[in-house]
């Protein structure tokens, strides 16, 4: 009699344990990937091309199939440049400074100097945002060097010819066009002379 009370309440264990096992929730069951992803132990697991909405579901990437060129990367099915870069008219990715490079005539309107008229050149400089404009002020015999951020251009004060004449300013691109600000200072003499310039760069 006891074996068999034994014996019935091992079958009673059992059968509550594989009731308990069986009747634990699911953590998939309310859970939709969508036909992007599978579901993981209540996670959304996204396939080959597709991505997270966001929102623990899947969506097909944008970027999946998308090609881009040199210098950009796809961003939500756009290609867009790197830093650094920007798009030409033939839509391919360049270096900002790409704009800045070539031959200008240039107009300078000066408070000491007054109006001139002559030709500098900018060529690529030594970094990747960087351009060296030979003849400035139509004086200078070395290159000023300037920096490139998107249209804009920037001479930090610099002494180029290393004689005591300094300048800096900063200019704006647009069209082939750069609209400049410098200054020139004479530091040899006190106090110094100064040499204040508005000047327009044309492309040729």
């Amino acid at each position: 009699m006891k074996r068999n009370f034994f014996w019935f309440l091992s079958i009673v264990l059992v059968s509550a344990t594989f009731t308990l096992t069986s009747c634990e929730d699911d953590p998939c069951k309310d859970v939709d990937c969508g036909v992007g992803g599978d579901c993981f132990e209540g996670t959304c697991i996204c396939k080959e091309g597709y991505i997270s909405d966001g929102f623990g579901g899947c969506i097909e990437d944008p970027c999946f199939d998308k090609v881009c060129g040199s210098n950009s990367t796809c961003v939500d099915g756009d290609c867009i440049c790197d830093a650094g870069y920007e798009k030409n008219a033939q839509d391919s990715c360049v270096l900002e400074r790409a704009k800045f490079v070539g031959t200008y005539t240039v107009s300078d309107d000066c408070s000491s100097s007054g109006t001139a008229t002559y030709i500098v050149t900018a060529i690529a400089g030594a970094s990747d945002n960087m351009v060296a404009i030979s003849n400035f002020w139509n004086v200078f015999n070395n290159p000023v060097v300037a920096t490139v951020d998107g249209d804009a251009l920037t001479i930090a004060n610099q002494d180029p010819d290393s004689d005591g004449f300094t300048v800096e300013g900063s200019g704006t691109y647009s069209n082939g066009t750069i609209t400049m600000s410098y200054t020139i200072t004479d530091t040899t003499v006190t106090p110094n002379d100064v040499d204040n310039c508005n000047s327009t760069w044309v492309k040729n």
